[in-house]
């Protein structure tokens, strides 16, 4: 691990180096920059910080384009022109902070960028980069736990969670992000005080749960989620999956055969999202029949509305819950189906049938030990589907060949009817596509509503 002469952090400080002119005070990148710069990650936000207040910051970088909105957090951010490029970046530059509250109620402002790391939430966080010296400061050897790939409060975990407990759910995303484990006392801390959680806001919860669920290691992350109580927090329907058990067909209970599903599926948010609520409808869909056997029948429908129902609560976007939930509901259909059915896939998943595919391989891989025998599955679906796809006729699943006016012309009265008379005749249409015309699908609407 490189601890001087950086390049990534030398080439960020070339970036910002007529702001850091402008500011003419010596400056500091902290933060995830640093992290991930000294583990060679070339990712993460651009933040700052120096021994200025914000006035002063606001005055000597006049000529920039600044946004004060983190006055009362005394930031500033600043809008960055890339050189050489159209490419803009916002780079956030904080006073030096030290422990407390000024006289006024705000953050009290700090004498030395030591001071400054000692507020900052766990060592692997609290290492700066002296951007004049070209050298890295560690007062709280974060360079140590970076090495060891373990996370830790900087001095008194059970301090620094009081002070914001929105701390614990970083730690656990820290944790699924990079890969590490949680230090023993932080750990320890977290689970004394996880009811502070409640004071957070849910949407700083569902940031952090969001960003743990696309990590390199969401399963150790949910799994300490489960244990420290938070998931009865805030997803206590999933807490519910823990050791319930499942049936012949399944070797673990639902929360791990979940997890494993999160695992075997790539870290993009809907995808996660749907492995993680795809069996939560399991606990209250079950039924032992007289052979003692569990069933879970419908679990898709009833874990489709749970889905709904949670995501709402944690105030994700309409469209991601929307797409989640279809994920959810349609994830039982199964593959080895004949035209008819792979047309109903196509037609019920059709804003997401790429997601859908992927969700059926990771369910599918958590449950079968045959790989091979899977993966040849899988191979014919596609063939199949793509065999659908490019079939000549109108898709059945976008427009029939009549709608509600003609069913006017024969004179029935809009109604409940006409979604059922037309949900019937698609029905009919996904059977057999070549139905789909006009004449023939007259006949068929005069049939249902009886009309001679």
């Amino acid at each position: 691990m490189k601890t001087s002469n950086n390049q990534i952090l030398i080439e960020t400080s070339k970036k910002i180096s007529r702001i850091v002119s402008a500011l003419d005070s010596k400056c500091y990148i902290v933060g995830g920059m640093v992290r991930n710069a000294l583990l060679n990650i070339e990712k993460g936000d651009i933040d700052l910080t120096c021994k200025l207040s914000p006035e002063d910051m606001l005055e000597r970088l006049s000529d920039f384009r600044v946004i004060p909105t983190g006055l009362q957090h005394q930031t500033i951010t600043v809008v960055n022109n890339i050189e050489e490029s159209d490419d803009k970046e916002n780079i956030e530059i904080t006073s030096f902070r030290t422990l407390g509250m000024s006289p006024e109620g705000g953050l009290k402002l700090g004498e030395s960028i030591e001071e400054d790391l000692s507020c900052r939430d766990f060592n692997i966080n609290a290492i700066a980069y002296d951007i004049k010296n070209n050298r890295i400061i560690d007062p709280y050897n974060g360079l140590k736990d970076l090495e060891n790939k373990v996370i830790q409060a900087v001095q008194d975990p059970k301090t620094r969670f009081s002070e914001d407990p929105l701390r614990i759910m970083r730690m656990l995303r820290f944790s699924s992000e990079l890969d590490f484990e949680i230090e023993s006392s932080t750990l320890g801390a977290a689970k004394d005080l996880y009811l502070e959680l409640k004071k957070c806001s849910i949407e700083r919860i569902r940031e952090e749960f969001s960003k743990l669920l696309i990590g390199k290691n969401p399963s150790r992350a949910i799994a300490l989620m489960q244990e420290i109580g938070i998931m009865d927090l805030f997803i206590p329907e999933f807490s519910t999956c823990y050791s319930f058990e499942q049936n012949k067909y399944h070797h673990k209970d639902v929360f791990f055969h979940t997890l494993d599903v999160i695992e075997n599926i790539e870290p993009k948010l809907l995808l996660r999202l749907s492995a993680f609520f795809h069996d939560i409808g399991k606990p209250p869909s079950l039924s032992v029949d007289e052979q003692g056997e569990r069933h879970f029948y419908k679990h898709e429908h009833i874990g489709a509305d749970m889905t709904k129902e949670i995501m709402k609560r944690l105030k994700y976007p309409n469209k991601l819950t929307k797409e989640v939930a279809i994920l959810v509901h349609t994830h039982m259909r199964p593959t080895q189906a004949g035209k008819p059915g792979l047309r109903r896939i196509l037609r019920d998943t059709e804003p997401v049938f790429s997601e859908w595919r992927k969700l059926k391989e990771a369910d599918s891989l958590a449950v079968r030990d045959d790989v091979e025998e899977l993966n040849k599955e899988l191979q014919e679906f596609d063939i199949a589907i793509e065999e659908v796809k490019n079939e000549s006729f109108e898709s059945p699943f976008a427009n029939l060949a009549i709608n509600g006016d003609d069913l006017i012309e024969l004179g029935l009265e809009p109604s409940i009817q006409f979604k059922e008379i037309l949900s019937e005749l698609q029905e009919d249409v996904l059977d057999n596509p070549e139905l789909n015309n006009k004449a023939e699908l007259i006949k068929r609407a005069k049939l249902i509503a009886k009309i001679n």
